[in-house]
């Protein structure tokens, strides 16, 4: 056979082209097999060596910015921008799994203020010269549990900062070398050949795939045992998941509200249904089976994700063991995670993970050494990745690369929501920023969207489906008749009553420089602060039910300071957009923060940005900002004018007007 291949690479961190990006181009003629994976070989140096490149300037650029942020920021920076807490005091509070935990908290008993750690986060603890590791445990308005890798004494003084830790970047690194070496040929085909642009990739991704089974299920048969497995899912929904089960490599869309995890955590108990079916008790029996079986290893970008499959998995009755540290994991599912089971059955954890039909962990927690102990590998079929479209494509290969004899890949996601985080304006240029599934929608793969939407009334879905899902996705009629039988809060003057939709505009209220790249605007933190204030009074909603978002830290840090002087019972949450994607609160409020001459957005301007900041509100959404800077990019114009069409926009709002508070709703 004679054929032609094209191979176009952006290297722009090869040693050839240390400068900049190069498309190097050429075409190759050759017969047979032989000539065929000569190809191939080149096609995986290529890729590997340009991802790691990418993977490289990433890690060199964290840790340039970890070191700088020990050594030239300023305390007063670094809380602004809520990346360390000052002034803790420690005392001891129990153990967790043998490590020691310390409760920190403000000498006088006081909410904490605006930071960013969460349950899971790496963190150091020092105090004069000691400098203790550990991860957070618990996180409360007033306190963090932090399990620690050694006591500490109890006593004030103490400071909590990020930790920078190389494991991530050794995994991924890893998983790189691994997939073009060790992964099963078909899947290394499909994510190789698709970056380089090799021959008939798509035929490949699209063919049949037998995963845990045998042979690939019919058609029929993965839809009875989507079914068999849950009862809970929609047309749509039903279909993503039985089309996935019968795919080699599958794309699922899940746009705001419309269940990803829940598809997800479907198709993983499907196709241990699947298994099941075709496999004899007497089979299962054998002392053979738990080394012979195939088993699905679950991921998600992040802890939070992670747990929350998990969580869908357990409810679904499939018997899943989470691979991590246990601090990582939400209190209520610590009893599934690997060390709690060894810990309460008394037996190895190669023994609990041999039994599990599911193995359950973050994207790059699916390098943990754990799952590589054993004298013969854990088997894998399947490999199913929740929220994939927020992981880099080297986060996304450790799964792959543990799985290494997996023949199915299942990417869930949305490349409409916000990207993986890159450091580096290097490597985000030259394409870390891009997710595996972001690249396989770009190349042409089909996609599987899930097309109703559970969680927002119809009007706050209305331009998200619009703008950025061609107007297909459509609001659940039972959740459209709960939103609409319930009015806009009191404590606000909605522009138009029965629509719990308001565009506020603030004027005379210019931007101001935060710490670093950040940005402050003081009179969207204090009209912020008295809408607040006035929901809360009115009583439909309470602090707990309202979510601020902004794009930028440090409005995050002044909206929370300022918060703390309201004299409110409870605090509500304060998060950047980017914090917040895959979470909903009853009302959002939206602080847009950029007001300038020159129009000026930065990032602001990302359409994924504004996406999920405008679809985290379940009942009513409120949004701040300057209309005349916002419509100098044409995504936050169409919102703009989307408010003005239905009368959703507020009277403006003067930073000096003493009568804003008739606007807000006194």
């Amino acid at each position: 056979m004679v054929w032609w291949w094209l191979v176009i690479v952006v290297g722009a961190f090869q040693s050839s082209t240390p400068k900049g990006a190069q498309v190097c181009c050429w075409a190759k003629r050759g017969r047979g097999r032989a000539s065929k994976r000569v190809m191939e070989a080149q096609g995986e140096q290529l890729y590997s060596s340009h991802l790691r490149g990418l993977l490289r300037e990433e890690r060199e650029t964290e840790e340039a910015a970890a070191k700088e942020r020990i050594e030239r920021w300023s305390r007063r920076r670094l809380a602004e921008l809520g990346l360390a807490l000052l002034e803790l005091e420690a005392r001891k509070k129990g153990a967790f799994f043998g490590r020691p935990v310390a409760r920190l908290r403000r000498s006088d008993g006081e909410a904490l203020p605006f930071h960013r750690f969460g349950t899971g986060d790496l963190v150091a603890l020092s105090r004069k010269a000691v400098v203790v590791e550990g991860a957070v445990l618990e996180r409360g308005a007033a306190h963090l549990d932090v399990v620690l890798a050694q006591a500490v004494e109890p006593s004030r003084g103490y400071r909590l900062d990020q930790y920078y830790s190389a494991t991530s970047y050794e995994r991924m690194d890893s998983a790189i070398d691994a997939v073009v070496d060790e992964v099963a040929l078909e899947l290394r085909r499909v994510v190789v050949q698709s970056f380089v642009g090799g021959p008939a990739w798509l035929d490949l991704a699209n063919e049949p795939a037998a995963g845990l089974c045998r042979r690939a299920p019919s058609e029929a048969a993965a839809r009875r045992a989507v079914a068999r497995a849950t009862d809970a899912l929609d047309g749509a929904q039903r279909e993503a998941a039985a089309r996935a089960l019968r795919r080699r490599v599958s794309l699922i869309v899940g746009p705001p509200g419309t269940g990803k995890t829940r598809v997800a955590a479907a198709v993983v108990a499907a196709a241990v249904r699947l298994r099941d079916a075709e496999t004899s008790k007497r089979e299962r029996a054998l002392p053979s089976a738990n080394r012979l079986k195939k088993r699905v290893l679950a991921c998600a970008a992040s802890n939070v994700a992670t747990d929350n499959l998990l969580e869908r998995l357990l409810e679904l009755g499939v018997d899943a063991v989470r691979v991590g540290h246990p601090a990582s994991t939400r209190p209520a599912l610590r009893n599934a995670t690997l060390d709690a089971r060894a810990r309460r059955l008394g037996v190895s954890r190669r023994r609990i993970l041999g039994d599990a039909d599911v193995v359950v962990a973050s994207c790059v927690g699916a390098g943990h050494a754990v799952l590589d102990e054993h004298d013969e590998p854990l088997c894998f079929g399947l490999v199913v990745v929740d929220e994939a479209s927020q992981a880099t494509e080297p986060a996304c290969l450790v799964p792959v690369a543990t799985a290494s004899g997996a023949s199915q890949l299942v990417l869930v996601g949305d490349h409409n929501q916000l990207p993986p985080t890159v450091v580096s304006r290097a490597a985000h240029r030259g394409g870390l920023g891009t997710s595996l599934f972001a690249r396989l929608v770009a190349g042409g793969l089909g996609t599987s969207l899930l097309s109703r939407q559970y969680r927002m009334h119809p009007t706050l879905n209305a331009y998200s489906s619009t703008r950025f899902y061609a107007s297909r996705v459509l609001t659940d009629p039972l959740v459209e008749r709960q939103r609409r039988s319930v009015p806009p809060p009191r404590g606000f003057d909605w522009p138009t009553p029965h629509e719990p939709l308001a565009f506020v505009p603030i004027i005379a209220s210019p931007e101001r420089q935060g710490s670093g790249d950040s940005y402050v605007n003081d009179g969207e933190v204090a009209a912020v602060v008295r809408t607040v204030v006035n929901l809360a009074a009115a009583g439909d909603v309470g602090p707990d039910d309202i979510g601020i978002v902004t794009p930028y830290a440090a409005q995050a840090r002044a909206i929370a300071d300022a918060l703390l002087f309201a004299n409110l019972i409870t605090l509500p949450e304060v998060a950047t957009v980017d914090a917040y994607q895959g979470r909903e609160k009853d009302v959002i409020i939206i602080s847009t923060v950029r007001s300038n001459r020159d129009q000026t957005l930065g990032f602001l301007a990302d359409f994924r940005r504004l996406n999920v900041a405008l679809t985290r509100a379940r009942h009513a959404l409120i949004c701040f900002g300057d209309a005349h800077t916002l419509r100098a990019d044409r995504h936050w114009a169409a919102f703009v004018t989307f408010c003005d069409d239905l009368d959703c926009r507020c009277p403006p709002l003067d930073d000096d007007d003493d009568d804003d508070g008739a606007v807000l709703g006194r």
